[in-house]
């Protein structure tokens, strides 16, 4: 999709996933300045969010930031999990 496809775009994604009993909500949609904004919030079985994130995205710039957040976030699940034990 070229810039003026997506600008002239009525669709928006508005997805929803369960996985477990978290909740997500995905929305996207294309902007007057050309760039998609993103919204993905995920809440619990008793609606309260656990996590909020929000974007303005330029569509050219949606393959390297998805190395980057897919890194990014690879590395924080590393230092945020406990060691591993020691073997036996």
């Amino acid at each position: 999709m070229n810039d003026t496809a997506l600008q002239s775009s009525p669709i928006t994604l508005d997805r929803r996933l369960l996985l477990g009993d978290t909740d997500y909500q995905v929305t996207a949609f294309p902007t007057d300045d050309h760039r998609i904004d993103l919204c993905i919030v995920s809440s619990d079985p008793d609606g309260q969010v656990i996590s909020e994130l929000s974007a303005g995205l330029d569509p050219t710039d949606l393959i390297n930031v998805t190395a980057v957040l897919t890194s990014t976030l690879a590395g924080l699940i590393a230092m945020t999990q406990p060691p591993p034990s020691p073997p036996r």
